[in-house]
């Protein structure tokens, strides 16, 4: 119980974009509200999204645009991206490409949203440094 770690650690898994839902379990299986979580956690939890945001455009930016079928998803991924974005006081997204990929629409237009930086051992560094900075 000291102060060098941490008090509550969460994850959820999503495929390319976070829509309606998020999952507690690899497989996608166990889903969980996006909405019920913007509502549920307090907007000074430090978010770390991971993925490399490349995607079909249509995945991100039209309603019913997942990749996954059975994920009728009524609100496009920029929308949910820019709601979470907004909600969460501490936000970034770490991206496992190398940053000469990251010219990709969707790439860039996730940037735009949060602070990107590589999945490396200097990117979580200054990830870390970003996430812990007063606003």
């Amino acid at each position: 119980h000291s102060s060098t770690h941490f008090k509550d650690l969460r994850y959820y898994y999503f495929h390319n974009c976070i829509y309606d839902n998020l999952y507690q379990d690899i497989e996608r299986q166990e889903a969980i509200s996006t909405n019920h979580l913007l509502c549920t956690l307090e907007p000074d939890y430090k978010l770390l999204l991971v993925g490399d945001a490349r995607m079909a455009p249509s995945e991100l930016m039209e309603k019913y645009g997942a990749i996954n079928y059975y994920e009728r998803n009524e609100t496009s991924g920029i929308v949910w991206l820019k709601q979470i974005a907004e909600h969460f006081t501490h936000c970034i997204w770490l991206n496992p490409d190398s940053p000469r990929f990251w010219n990709h629409l969707t790439v860039q237009m996730t940037r735009k949203l949060f602070p990107m930086f590589p999945l490396t051992i200097d990117g979580l560094g200054q990830a870390v440094k970003k996430l812990v900075m007063k606003k």
